[in-house]
C-alpha cells in the first residue's frame, strides 16, 4: 500500500502499517509569492483542539490594521474567556470577520463594506461556542515563495480608542 500527502488510515482501521521505504515525488509548489501571511491559531475549549487560519496580504496598510486587530483580540480577555463570550466588542471585528448584526451596529467605526473580510465569521466549536484567540504570527513570502519570519515592531497604546486594556 502507498500513501501520498496527508496520511489518514480511515475511521477504525485495524491494519497496522510499517514504513518500508520512501520515494521523493517532487517539490511542493509555494502557496504565496510577494505576500505577507498572518497565521492565527484559535483554541477550542480548554485546548481540546486548535483551528489555524492563514490570511494573505499584499497591502501593508491593511496588514498593519489587521495585525492591530489581532493584538486587540489577544488582550480582549486578560483573565480568560467563557465559552459563549465572543470577540464582537473588539474594534475592527465587523471589518475583518464580517459577522455582525446591523441592528446592533454602533457608530464607533464606519459600517464595513465587506471588502476587507478575511474570515466568514469567527471560528466556532461545535457550531455554538466561540473559539479563543490563542496566538498569531506574520511571515513574508518573497519572489521565491520561501517564507521569511517577520518582526512586528510595536508601541503600547492602552486607551479606549484602540480597545486596549490596562493592568
Amino acid at each position: 500500500m502507498e500513501f501520498t500527502g496527508d496520511i489518514d488510515l480511515g475511521y477504525r482501521n485495524t491494519d497496522v502499517h510499517e514504513a518500508v521505504g520512501f520515494e521523493i515525488l517532487g517539490m511542493v509548489p509555494p502557496k504565496y509569492y510577494n505576500t505577507y501571511v498572518v497565521t492565527i491559531v484559535f483554541m477550542q475549549g480548554d485546548a481540546d483542539g486548535y483551528v489555524t487560519e492563514e490570511i494573505p496580504f499584499t497591502d501593508e496598510v491593511k496588514l498593519k490594521d489587521f495585525v492591530d486587530f489581532c493584538f486587540r483580540c489577544a488582550v480582549a480577555y486578560p483573565h480568560g474567556k467563557g465559552g459563549m463570550s465572543s470577540y464582537h466588542h473588539v474594534p475592527g471585528y465587523a471589518r475583518w470577520m464580517g459577522d455582525f448584526d446591523e441592528d446592533e451596529w454602533e457608530e464607533e467605526e464606519p459600517f464595513p463594506d465587506g471588502s476587507d473580510i478575511v474570515l466568514d465569521g469567527w471560528p466556532m466549536q461545535d457550531y455554538e461556542w466561540y473559539t479563543s484567540f490563542d496566538w498569531f504570527k506574520v511571515e513574508y513570502y518573497g519572489t521565491t515563495g520561501v517564507p521569511c519570519t517577520v518582526k512586528v515592531i510595536t508601541e503600547v497604546k492602552n486607551d479606549k480608542e484602540t480597545g486596549g486594556v490596562s493592568s
